[in-house]
């Protein structure tokens, strides 16, 4: 059976939200900390998660958490103040859009949620219902690129911030073409921290051929077990290592994207994953490698001591 002892899972999400999530980050830390595991990193798509992280850490002195801000809505879309601010406070990753993308609300007909079946009907309504929330959930949603099909001003200034803090740079939720556009400009700023989340995604829209040219770039794609496991089984663990054997392990992560409730909890989602993987045709050594190895050298290897960012 695979071992996850010293695995560092990029991409966690945990409770509250404003759809369900059944663990909470101290209840995935303990989870965590039961395997062996280095750590994670906490993702939020409504509030900047550093102050979680910050407060599991210290619960949690063993692990190695650390957390980010996602430029949703909530945060006022590509607002260079919420990165510097989550920066400043210890933060590691700064995705753009994700459920507030204006490519996730093409593709799913709404924001703030989706459908995890991906049955287009709109996706789970939120918590409670979305009576009196609405506005949560309507278009057009947050673009990256202007109507000429140039990165936004706004959006090269985020990714100029985290140049200048050496900070990972995710494109999260982004259209293929804006997914280019950021990662292009982030090579010309010399960036060294760059995450392409869950390929094979399929509102990512992206061939084999595009993520090779993006890991051409240096930029480090993650296959995580949220596309693969039943629900909603965007790709198959055999054509995950197909991909991933193409692109070369050195290049790739594995990572959970646990917190939905169609998931087991993060540290079993991740292990079952890489089984399945492993089973499937991926070496032991580039299991181990994409977990515990590379996720660990693009958000930590190098960083700043915490509190001493800015």
């Amino acid at each position: 059976m695979i071992d996850i002892r010293g695995a560092f899972d990029c991409h966690v999400h945990t409770a509250p939200s404003l759809f369900e999530r059944p663990w909470t980050a101290f209840e995935t830390a303990e989870a965590a900390l039961r395997q062996g595991m280095k750590g994670f990193v906490l993702k939020h798509h409504f509030q900047p998660s550093v102050a979680q992280a910050s407060d599991v850490q210290k619960a949690f002195p063993e692990l190695t958490v650390v957390g980010g801000v996602v430029l949703n809505r909530y945060t006022g879309g590509l607002n260079p103040f919420a990165v510097e601010s989550a920066i400043k406070m210890g933060g590691r990753v700064v995705w753009f859009p994700t459920v507030d993308s204006k490519n996730h609300f093409d593709y799913f007909g709404t924001a703030s949620s989706y459908d995890v079946t991906d049955a287009g009907d709109g996706g789970p309504q939120l918590i409670g219902g979305n009576e009196g929330f609405e506005r949560l959930t309507r278009g057009p949603g947050v673009a990256a690129l202007g109507e000429d099909g140039e990165l936004l001003p706004e959006a090269r200034e985020v990714i100029d911030i985290c140049v200048r803090h050496d900070v990972v740079i995710g494109t999260a939720h982004l259209g293929r073409e804006e997914t280019f556009a950021a990662f292009r400009y982030a090579v010309s700023r010399r960036a060294r921290r760059m995450l392409l989340g869950h390929a094979l995604w399929k509102p990512l829209n992206l061939s084999l051929e595009d993520l090779l040219e993006i890991a051409d770039m240096g930029v480090t794609i993650e296959f995580a077990a949220s596309i693969s496991l039943p629900i909603p089984c965007h790709a198959s663990p055999a054509e995950v290592v197909e991909t991933i054997k193409a692109i070369g392990p050195e290049r790739c992560i594995l990572s959970s994207d646990a917190g939905a409730a169609v998931f087991p909890l993060m540290p079993e989602a991740l292990r079952s994953y890489t089984q399945c993987l492993v089973d499937t045709g991926l070496a032991e050594d580039d299991a181990h490698r994409m977990l515990a190895v590379n996720p660990v050298e693009l958000v930590l290897e190098g960083a700043p001591p915490r509190g001493t960012f800015g």
